[in-house]
C-alpha cells in the first residue's frame, strides 16, 4: 500500500512539473559577445524567398512575408531588433534561392526541408526544425477512415515526389505513383486513384483552388515534413540566434500561429506508429502520452473552427435544401454579390443567377440533372445587388443520404477576369464590335436558329464610302474615328440579343438580324444608313459632303439552303450594286426567284460600268447600266437598289 501511495505521489508531481514546463513563460534572452557583435554588424538580414509553399510562406497583402515562416521571423525581429528584407523572390524555383545563399547573394532562406541536400553536405547551415508539417491522406468522401498505414496496402495510391520516395524507403507495400497535387486530387475525385498523399499546406491550398467537392482529408501519416531555416555556412551565429528566438516563443503564441495558418478540416482518426506505445506499461508514460494527445486533439478542434471561418471568408458557396431553396451561404458569396445572407436565404438558385447558356440549359433542367444524382459543371452568371453580373465557373452537386437526394451544394469560382480576356480575343480592338473570328463561329448558329424558328435571317454587308479618299485627306487617326463612329451606329441600331455586328477588316462591316416581314429588313438597313449620315462627319471628297456608307442586304427565308458564306457573297454583290448606283444607299439581293441571273455576272456588269467612269467616281445621276441582261424570270437572285424596291 505504501508503494502505491509513493507511486501516486510521484505521478502527481511529474504531472505538475510537465504542465508547469508547458505553461512557463520564456526567460529573457541574454546574448553572448559574439552574438551582440554579429547583430551590430548585420542590422539588416537579406532574405531569399521562394513563394512555393502556401501557408508556410507566401507574399501577401499585409507584408513581404506571410505564413508560418513570416510570423516566426517577426518574433525574431522583435527580440533582436534586426530587419529581415526580402531581396530575392522566386516562385516554385527553390534551387534559385539556395544558389543565392551559396553565392552570398542572401543571408537566409526562411523555409527549407530540414534534410535538404545542401544542409546534409555542409553547403548551407540551418536552424533546428521549427515546424513539423503533417502528411495527410486524401480519399473520396464516402471512403472509410484510414486507421493504419496497412489500410492503404491494397489501394491505388499517388503522392507528391518527396513523400513517394519516403514511402518507398519505408517499404510501403503498394505501388505508389508520383503526381503533382492538382492532378492527384483530380485523380482521386475521378476514381483513378483510391488515395493521394501530400503535405497539409499544399493539400489545403489546392483544395481551395480546385472545385472538387467529393474528396476529403481522411487521415495523417506518422512521417511529418520538418521545416527549418537555411543560412550561409559561415553564419552559424545567425542560426543560433534564430534557434534561441524560436525557443523563446511562448506555447500559446505557437498555438496561435498554428491556428492562424493551418486551416483545414480532416478526419481525426489519426495513424499512430507503434513506437509511441513502447513502454506503455508504466502509468507515468501512459498519463504523459494521454496529456500530449489531449493537447494535440485540442489543436485539431481549433483547426476545424479556423477552417470553417476561413472557408466562410474565401469560398463562394451555398447549400440548398431538397426543394432547391438556399438554406445557407458563405460570407464570401455575400461579399461578392453585395447581398446579405438574409437577402439570399430562401431564394431559388435561378433567382441569384443562371447558367451562361440559359437557353440550352435553364435552371429547371439543371436542377433536374442534379436531382438524378449527377453533378453539373459549367459557366454561371451571378447577379450582383447593383445589377451587374459576375461570371463564375460553377459546380452543382447533390447531397445524398441513404440513396436519396437531401439537398445540394453549389460552388462558384470567379472567372470574370479570364472571361474578359477571352472576350478581347473575339472583339475588334478599335470599334469594340466582334471580329471576323466571332462572326465565322456565331453567324452559322444564328442562321440555323432562325430557320428552326421560321424567321427571316438577314445579313447586311456594310462599307464606308470613299474611305481611302477620307484617309488621304484627313489622316489615319481621323479615319479610325470614322470606323469607331460606324461601330457605334451599328451597336445603337442593333440592340436585341440575337443581333450580331462585326468588323471584318478595314472599312468593311457585317451585321445579321432576324425579322418576320421582309419589309422590316429593308427598314432596319435604311435606319442604320440614316443614323450614320445624321452624324454629319465632314468629308469634302464625298459628293454629299459627309461620311456615308453603302449597304448590301440579303434576306434568307423558307426553302433557302444557302450557308453563311453564300449569303455573304450575295450581300457583297448587293453592296457593289449600291456603290455603283451612287453610294449611300441600301441595295437588296432579291432571293424570291431561281438561280443567279444567267448571262454575264454582276461583277462583269460592274466592270463594264467602271470602264465608263472617267473620274473614278460613280455617276450619281445615272442608274447602274445593265445592257443585254436577260429578264430575271428564272433568276434565283436579282439585285435592285433600295430606291427601286
Amino acid at each position: 500500500m505504501d508503494r502505491i501511495r509513493r507511486l501516486a505521489s510521484a505521478i502527481a508531481a511529474a504531472l505538475v512539473l510537465f504542465q508547469t514546463a508547458i505553461a512557463a513563460p520564456a526567460a529573457e534572452l541574454s546574448l553572448t559577445a559574439d552574438e551582440r557583435a554579429w547583430l551590430e554588424a548585420h542590422p539588416v538580414v537579406r532574405v531569399g524567398a521562394d513563394f512555393y509553399a502556401p501557408v508556410v510562406l507566401f507574399e501577401g497583402a499585409i507584408g513581404p512575408l506571410e505564413g508560418v515562416a513570416g510570423d516566426y521571423l517577426a518574433a525574431a525581429a522583435d527580440r533582436f531588433g534586426v530587419r529581415f528584407d526580402v531581396v530575392l523572390r522566386t516562385h516554385q524555383s527553390h534551387g534559385r534561392v539556395m544558389r543565392g545563399l551559396r553565392e552570398g547573394e542572401i543571408d537566409l532562406v526562411p523555409a527549407v526541408m530540414a534534410d535538404h541536400p545542401d544542409i546534409r553536405h555542409g553547403r548551407a547551415g540551418a536552424t533546428a526544425a521549427y515546424l513539423s508539417i503533417p502528411v495527410v491522406i486524401v480519399t473520396l468522401v464516402d471512403a472509410p477512415y484510414v486507421d493504419t498505414l496497412r489500410a492503404l496496402r491494397s489501394q491505388r495510391v499517388a503522392a507528391v515526389p518527396p513523400i513517394a520516395s519516403r514511402l518507398r524507403e519505408m517499404e510501403f507495400e503498394a505501388d505508389v505513383e508520383v503526381a503533382p497535387p492538382h492532378i492527384g486530387l483530380s485523380g482521386v475525385a475521378t476514381g483513378r486513384w483510391d488515395a493521394y498523399v501530400g503535405d497539409l499546406p499544399t493539400i489545403t491550398h489546392h483544395l481551395g483552388e480546385q472545385a472538387v467537392t467529393n474528396v476529403k482529408i481522411n487521415g495523417e501519416l506518422p512521417m511529418p515534413t520538418r521545416v527549418a531555416m537555411a543560412v550561409r555556412p559561415e553564419d552559424e551565429v545567425l542560426a543560433r540566434l534564430l534557434d534561441r528566438a524560436f525557443e523563446a516563443i511562448p506555447m500559446e503564441e505557437r498555438d496561435a500561429i498554428w491556428r492562424r495558418w493551418f486551416r483545414v478540416t480532416y478526419e481525426q482518426s489519426l495513424l499512430v506508429s507503434p513506437w509511441l506505445w513502447v513502454g506503455a506499461g508504466t502509468v507515468l508514460l501512459v498519463l504523459c502520452v494521454a496529456l500530449i494527445r489531449v493537447r494535440r486533439l485540442s489543436h485539431r478542434v481549433g483547426a476545424i473552427q479556423a477552417t470553417v471561418d476561413s472557408l466562410d471568408q474565401h469560398l463562394l458557396s451555398a447549400h440548398l435544401d431538397s426543394a432547391g431553396r438556399i438554406a445557407e451561404v458563405t460570407n464570401a458569396l455575400c461579399m461578392a454579390t453585395g447581398f446579405t445572407s438574409v437577402d439570399l436565404v430562401g431564394r431559388r438558385l435561378g433567382e441569384v443567377g443562371v447558367p451562361a447558356a440559359a437557353e440550352d440549359m435553364p435552371v429547371e433542367r439543371l436542377m433536374g440533372t442534379v436531382r438524378g444524382g449527377r453533378a453539373w459543371t459549367g459557366e454561371f452568371t451571378l447577379t450582383r445587388n447593383d445589377g451587374t453580373s459576375l461570371w463564375a465557373r460553377a459546380v452543382v452537386s447533390p447531397r445524398r443520404r441513404k440513396g436519396e437526394t437531401v439537398g445540394f451544394t453549389v460552388l462558384w469560382q470567379d472567372i470574370s477576369e479570364s472571361k474578359r480576356y477571352r472576350d478581347l480575343s473575339l472583339c475588334d480592338e478599335l470599334t469594340g464590335l466582334y471580329n471576323r473570328r466571332h462572326f465565322n463561329a456565331e453567324a452559322p448558329k444564328h442562321l440555323a436558329d432562325a430557320r428552326q424558328k421560321g424567321s427571316l435571317f438577314c445579313l447586311v454587308s456594310v462599307d464606308v464610302d470613299n474611305f481611302k479618299a477620307y484617309n488621304d485627306t484627313y489622316g489615319h487617326a481621323a479615319g479610325d474615328g470614322v470606323l469607331i463612329a460606324v461601330g457605334d451606329v451599328l451597336r445603337e441600331g442593333l440592340r436585341r440579343d440575337n443581333d450580331l455586328a462585326c468588323r471584318l477588316g478595314g472599312e468593311e462591316f457585317v451585321v445579321t438580324f432576324t425579322v418576320i416581314e421582309s419589309a422590316d429588313a429593308h427598314r432596319i438597313g435604311e435606319d442604320l444608313r440614316r443614323r450614320l449620315q445624321a452624324r454629319v462627319i465632314p468629308h469634302r471628297k464625298a459628293p454629299s459632303g459627309v461620311v456615308t456608307a453603302s449597304f448590301g442586304l440579303v434576306v434568307s427565308g423558307p426553302g433557302d439552303t444557302r450557308d453563311v458564306e453564300a449569303l455573304l457573297a450575295a450581300a457583297d454583290a448587293a453592296l457593289y450594286a449600291a456603290k455603283h448606283d451612287g453610294r449611300n444607299r441600301v441595295a437588296v439581293a432579291d432571293v424570291s426567284e431561281g438561280p443567279l441571273w444567267a448571262g454575264r455576272s454582276m461583277m462583269t456588269r460592274v466592270a463594264e460600268r467602271d470602264a465608263d467612269l472617267s473620274d473614278g467616281l460613280p455617276n450619281v445621276a445615272s442608274p447602274l447600266a445593265m445592257p443585254d441582261a436577260p429578264e430575271p424570270k428564272t433568276a434565283n437572285e436579282r439585285l435592285l437598289p433600295s430606291t427601286q424596291r
